[in-house]
């Protein structure tokens, strides 16, 4: 067998590796670890570290006018990483709204008489971000 010998063209200069890593690409690399994929949620954040949906979602309506009051109350446990909830409503096809953001139950807020089916869906938040809104609890209203 033949010993390994370099062609002609090939540099005889060796790589010359950086004692440290740039700061800027250190940057652009934790910049690039922290975009959401796809999903909605970071890709390598574990669901340990996401918040937990809230359990017991109810809610009254009353009218006030024209208007309807609404009121959500909800319960949850101690969990590190909650930080607020978000509230959408969904009324017919329409895709669901943010009506309103709480750290807190109850939450109360009015909204328009509707004869359209009224879905109301609870998203928790963290310090990752929010969760896919269809991991939380919902609850049919009647708006009429």
């Amino acid at each position: 067998m033949r010993p390994y010998l370099p062609s002609p063209n090939f540099s005889e200069r060796p790589i010359r590796w950086p004692l440290q890593p740039n700061l800027q690409t250190q940057i652009q690399q934790i910049k690039a670890a922290s975009q959401p994929t796809s999903q909605g949620a970071l890709a390598n954040v574990s669901s340990a570290n996401m918040p937990k949906a809230v359990q017991g979602l109810r809610t009254t309506v009353r009218q006030s006018g024209s208007q309807r009051l609404v009121t959500v109350s909800f319960t949850r446990g101690v969990d590190p990483f909650y930080q607020k909830i978000n509230l959408y409503l969904k009324q017919g096809n329409a895709q669901p709204v943010l009506i309103t953001s709480s750290t807190t139950s109850p939450i109360t807020f009015t909204t328009n008489k509707s004869v359209a089916a009224t879905t109301i869906f609870a998203q928790t938040e963290g310090n990752w971000g929010p969760m896919p809104l269809s991991s939380g609890p919902s609850a049919s209203l009647r708006l009429a």
